[in-house]
């Protein structure tokens, strides 16, 4: 994720003006030919699959749609989201470090995951890029009435095509599953937080806002 911080002088006072790139446009999706769906893309959440899925849909943006639609979102279990975010961010396709990573063999990643140090970088810094940041970044300013919530597990692709009445052939996409990297990846942190109340408690600190939307939301099932 990149980051700017930029010095602002306002009535000879200091200032500090702090943004970010995360790598994902926001508000992108993609949007029904009439225009009654609109899909919301948050990294992890299936993106991958949705493209394929509605493929001929249209790319959109729902900061830039001005009539009334019925958006589609997925939401994740943040602390599942924030495993596979990690082992995206570290060695996955899709994320600068991944991609500066590739040629490191898996022996090294199996080592590093399981240095304390290396751990606990992890669970202090928890966000590092725009994989790991709550769901909710990338919903923010839709009115909750005017969304369709689908709760991620390996049947949320089959209720979104009944939904909007399409014909879903299952395909394996997620490269999770066979990328061997982000497997050790994700089953160390797997087993960690498994046996560490305490480092369950630093990923629901961060994700909180992500909790407390679940708590307000009804999925469609």
């Amino acid at each position: 994720m990149d980051r700017l911080f930029q010095l602002n002088i306002d009535n000879n006072r200091i200032k500090i003006d702090y943004s970010y790139n995360s790598g994902h446009e926001s508000g992108q999706g993609q949007i029904s030919s009439d225009g009654k769906y609109n899909f919301i893309h948050i990294p992890k959440n299936g993106s991958s699959v949705a493209k394929y899925l509605l493929s001929e849909w249209k790319m959109s943006n729902y900061y830039q749609i001005n009539f009334k639609t019925n958006h589609l979102v997925i939401l994740r279990d943040p602390t599942l989201r924030w495993i596979s975010a990690v082992a995206e961010f570290l060695v996955g396709d899709y994320s600068s470090l991944g991609n500066v990573n590739i040629d490191i063999p898996i022996e090294e990643v199996d080592l590093l995951i399981n240095t304390k140090m290396f751990q606990n970088l992890l669970f202090d810094f928890v966000i590092f890029d725009g994989h790991t940041l709550p769901q909710c970044c990338y919903i923010e300013g839709l009115d909750l009435s005017s969304i369709t919530f689908f709760h991620y597990d390996n049947q949320v692709f089959n209720k979104i095509a009944k939904y909007i009445d399409v014909e879903y052939q299952e395909k394996q996409i997620n490269q999770s599953l066979t990328n061997a990297k982000k497997q050790v990846i994700i089953n160390k942190l797997k087993n960690l937080l498994s046996n560490n109340a305490d480092l369950q408690h630093q990923i629901d600190k961060h994700y909180y806002a992500d909790h407390q939307l679940f708590d307000q939301v009804k999925f469609y099932y």
